[in-house]
């Protein structure tokens, strides 16, 4: 589990050096391993997207796990004074937890990998760990993590599991704005281009074009005749995009 706002930077294609892996986690966090019960897990999610879909430094991003998140289920997540968890007493947010594909059960105890700030310090207001037992923290700072499994897992590489940039799947979105996009779809004739840069996704042109990540699926609609797939993309390419959009 790693709180979102502790990523700071992209890994752009190319050569990947030490400085580039610094700025993605520039922080100096140290990772940990914590042992929690299932409930506290169920909890912390809660709580990690209580606020969705406007923007929040503690969304925690997630590996070996899935869930379902329903964002039109009011967030009944408690919190005092300082902003930190304090309990859910209503309805919940956040459906289908699984832990390698097992359903996480409450009273079950888990392992789970992160950095102290969160799991040990209840940085973000992540107070549901604090009495949590430490299992490992070796003092290895969250850069070297990476560094670590890019050098020695992946032979210096990303792997080709990452190549997606909309996600891996982990989390999926009851009726996600993806869809959302996808409806109010603008009509083709009111168009311009856009002419994609190196780096480009279509989710980083649709920030550009409509301020809005998320409505990639505009751009991939609008241009379904040339794009074969929505992650390949070249520079130089010419892009329809909707006017006053």
């Amino acid at each position: 589990l790693i709180n979102g706002g502790g990523i700071r930077a992209e890994l752009e294609t190319g050569v990947i050096t030490r400085g580039d892996i610094l700025d993605v986690f520039p922080f100096g966090n140290r990772s940990c391993v914590i042992s929690v019960t299932g409930q506290q897990i169920l909890d912390a999610l809660e709580f990690s997207v209580r606020k969705y879909p406007s923007e929040n430094g503690g969304f925690l991003q997630v590996s070996g796990m899935t869930f379902t998140l329903d964002p039109s289920v009011p967030s009944s997540v408690q919190v005092n004074d300082k902003g930190e968890f304090v309990s859910v007493t209503g309805m919940r947010r956040i459906s289908n937890v699984q832990i390698g594909s097992q359903p996480v059960k409450a009273d079950q105890r888990y392992t789970i990998g992160g950095i102290s700030y969160t799991l040990i310090n209840g940085g973000d207001g992540y107070s549901m760990f604090r009495d949590a037992a430490v299992v490992a923290q070796d003092g290895t700072w969250d850069y070297e993590v990476l560094m670590d499994e890019l050098q020695k897992t992946s032979g210096g590489k990303i792997p080709a599991s990452y190549a997606n940039p909309y996600g891996a799947g982990r989390i999926t979105v009851k009726g996600g704005a993806a869809a959302a996009a996808a409806s109010a779809l603008p009509a083709a004739s009111a168009a311009q281009t856009y002419t994609v840069q190196k780096g480009d996704n279509l989710w980083k042109i649709a920030k550009t074009v409509y301020g809005d990540g998320n409505q990639w699926v505009i751009l991939y609609q609008q241009n379904s005749s040339i794009l074969k797939d929505q992650n390949l993309l070249y520079a130089g390419q010419q892009l329809k995009v909707s006017a006053g959009s």
